[in-house]
């Protein structure tokens, strides 16, 4: 099943840095999504409309509101499913509810914490620690 991320057109530079052959990413292989050989542009209204039919179908498929624990800021994690699942990213702030996360340099996301689980990276490039910095 093909899993869709959605990025805000000024973060695409640094998506585009993960794909330099020079560079180990941490991500999962990933391409941009092209039609007509163009990038396709989502506007942010279709995007919020697809998160809330993903939160109705979690909340009716499990028959209570998505909660968990909350995580500390500056801890690396992996979601575990929706549009980012398997990319690891660093906790801005969580309550337990949703959690902000940041991915790359810059873009930040706030997510159901429930689809979030712990995730230990041994080996971090320099741009990820400053990550880790940036999110404390």
């Amino acid at each position: 099943m093909p899993t869709f991320v959605f990025v805000r057109s000024g973060h695409v530079p640094d998506l585009e840095w993960l794909l330099r052959p020079e560079i180990t990413s941490p991500l999962p292989p990933f391409a941009f999504f092209r039609y007509y050989g163009r990038r396709v542009e989502v506007r942010d209204a279709e995007i919020a409309k697809v998160r809330r039919q993903e939160t109705a179908q979690i909340e009716r498929v499990s028959g209570v509101k998505a909660r968990a624990a909350a995580f500390g800021v500056g801890e690396t994690i992996m979601l575990t499913a929706g549009s980012f699942a398997g990319l690891p990213g660093i906790v801005r702030q969580s309550d337990g509810r949703h959690t902000l996360v940041v991915f790359g340099n810059s873009l930040e996301v706030q997510i159901g914490t429930s689809h979030l689980r712990e995730q230990t990276v041994n080996a971090l490039s320099s741009k990820q620690d400053d990550l880790a910095h940036m999110a404390r």
